[in-house]
């Protein structure tokens, strides 16, 4: 929230200036598979994001607080980034999803433009040479499908299984990269 400048794509989704927060009660799915939950707990809502319950009136009206003050704490942040009262910056707030385009209008970021766009702007923020040479590095380093596979970025629970058909793959492209002959059958048709 504290860059000078913001660029955006003309059709980039520019947003969402709200708060969004989710609890699975899987409560019915335990009593399904017959699996019973026992819990020993010291405060009233040391659970209150257990698996095993949903929420009481007294915990939803906490997490709605809590929420609540963070939605305000992002709001006030995001309006003193861009130079806008809070009320100004809060009526463009509630989770809204602007185009790039949409949010230039409403003052959520500077200029439409992408890197090479931005690269120049740092040029000139810099007071570099326009000859220089630049390198652009994208941090996080994206991961390899097999990074995300492991880390459990594509599915929740790590699986002995994908650890398994990663070293499979590995072999077999190491054997496909190791000189040898390639015997083809020949093409046979019967009629």
């Amino acid at each position: 929230m504290n860059a000078r400048r913001i660029l955006t794509q003309p059709s980039t989704i520019t947003g969402s200036i709200g708060v969004i927060f989710g609890k699975f009660d899987l409560s019915g799915f335990y009593d399904w598979i017959g699996m019973d939950v026992e819990k020993i707990k010291i405060s009233p809502n040391a659970d209150i994001f257990s698996l095993s319950d949903s929420l009481s009136p007294e915990q939803r009206k906490q997490l709605e607080t809590w929420m609540g003050g963070v939605y305000n704490t992002f709001v006030s942040k995001a309006a003193k980034s861009r130079g806008l009262p809070f009320d100004t910056m809060e009526m463009k707030a509630h989770g809204r999803i602007y185009t790039g385009t949409q949010a230039k209008e409403a003052g959520l970021v500077d200029e439409i433009g992408g890197v090479d766009k931005a690269v120049e702007e740092m040029r000139k923020a810099l007071k570099l040479d326009k000859d220089e040479k630049l390198q652009v590095v994208l941090y996080p380093r994206p991961k390899t499908l097999w990074e995300s596979l492991s880390s459990g970025d594509l599915f929740p629970v790590k699986s002995p299984k994908i650890s398994q058909l990663k070293a499979w793959i590995e072999a077999e492209a190491a054997s496909l990269s190791t000189p040898a002959p390639w015997v083809l059958a020949p093409d046979i048709r019967f009629k």
